[in-house]
């Protein structure tokens, strides 16, 4: 199965067989025009549908990471999400296509930042609030002396 569609000078723009696209490169000056309909100079998409679709997909990553970041515990691990997460939003900001991954992994540096204080307000809870000392803790000279 194979059908054609033509492009607005008549030429052939795309061939089809069996649902895979397959672009033809004598037809760049038309790609080349449907790129500059959706894109702006500075990169930016002007297509509605496109950003749409991208906020939606970027949605469903936040959400997806989230529920990782809630069985994380280890303060190590968190310190580590949330500086790789920094670099990553980084590289999204400096593209104006990326700006909804962008603003995905800001809120997802939230979400671990937040987990982060909640796991660090716990282990200081546990190892230094209810921390209880033991004779042999009190014991200084002893344990200086490493007798």
């Amino acid at each position: 199965q194979k059908s054609t569609s033509e492009n607005q000078d008549g030429g052939e723009a795309v061939v089809m067989m069996r649902g895979d696209t397959k672009k033809k490169t004598a037809n760049a000056p038309a790609a080349a025009t449907l790129a500059s309909q959706v894109m702006s100079e500075d990169g930016t998409y002007h297509d509605a549908e496109f950003q749409s679709h991208l906020s939606a997909l970027c949605s469903a990553l936040h959400r997806t990471v989230r529920r990782g970041l809630v069985s994380v515990a280890d303060l190590d691990t968190l310190c580590q999400i949330v500086s790789v997460l920094r670099e990553e939003r980084g590289l999204a900001n400096n593209s104006p296509t990326t700006m909804a991954a962008a603003r995905a992994i800001s809120t997802i540096i939230e979400d671990a930042q937040e987990r982060l204080i909640f796991c660090a307000n716990a282990a200081l809870n546990k190892e230094v609030t209810r921390f209880r000392p033991t004779p042999s803790d009190l014991d200084y000279p002893a344990k200086l002396l490493g007798t």
